[in-house]
Order: structure tokens, then C-alpha cells, then sequence
């Protein structure tokens, strides 16, 4: 059971990272795409998204390695570790997503 829920909980994180990604390049509806009307602003919008989401992508690294390390899958020690896994990854979820908030850039009006 402990493999299976690590499994998509991983998975479920790298979904919300490219979910994240795939917005942050789709263009708006119905207005010229930020890339081809100022590449250089769309540059600095994806290094300021890179630099601040950088950290945290680090914590989920290192939260999940962490994990993996508490024991074999099934073993009491991994099972005993699995509720804050789950926590920490849904929090750090919502903060990733605060993140990609505050760096998005709006389109002209």
C-alpha cells in the first residue's frame, strides 16, 4: 500500500508542476501571446518563476528522498511516515501554487 500511494503522490506533484508550466506558456484567449508581442519580458517572466520555484522544487526533492529513506515500502517505519508525506506534499503544493501566482504575468489590457 505505502509504494502504491507514494507512487501517485509523486506522480499527482509532477502533473501539478507541468499543469503549472503548460499555463504559464499558453498565450490568453483572444489577445496577442505575451511571447510574440515581448520575448524578452516573457525571458524574464520564466526566470522569475524559475528562480522563485526553485526552492521549493529542492524541498520536494528532498521531502521525497527523505521519504524513501524512512524504510522499505510496507515496513512500519515508511508507514509511520506516510500521514506527514502527504501533508507536507499538499502544503507544499498550495505554496507552489502561491508562488506561480505572485510570478505570473498578466497581459497588457
Amino acid at each position: 500500500m505505502g509504494a502504491g500511494v507514494v507512487l501517485a503522490i509523486l506522480l499527482a506533484v509532477a502533473a501539478l508542476v507541468l499543469a503549472i508550466l503548460s499555463i504559464v506558456r499558453q498565450p490568453a484567449t483572444g489577445s496577442a501571446s505575451t511571447e510574440s508581442a515581448n520575448p524578452q519580458a516573457s525571458t524574464a517572466a520564466d526566470r522569475a518563476l524559475c528562480q522563485a520555484i526553485a526552492p521549493l522544487m529542492k524541498e520536494n526533492d528532498d521531502r521525497g528522498n527523505a521519504f524513501l529513506a524512512a524504510g522499505d515500502p510496507g515496513s512500519p517505519e515508511r508507514d509511520t511516515a506516510l500521514p506527514r508525506f502527504v501533508s507536507d506534499t499538499q502544503d507544499w503544493a498550495r505554496r507552489t501554487q502561491r508562488c506561480w501566482m505572485r510570478t505570473r504575468t498578466r497581459p497588457a489590457s
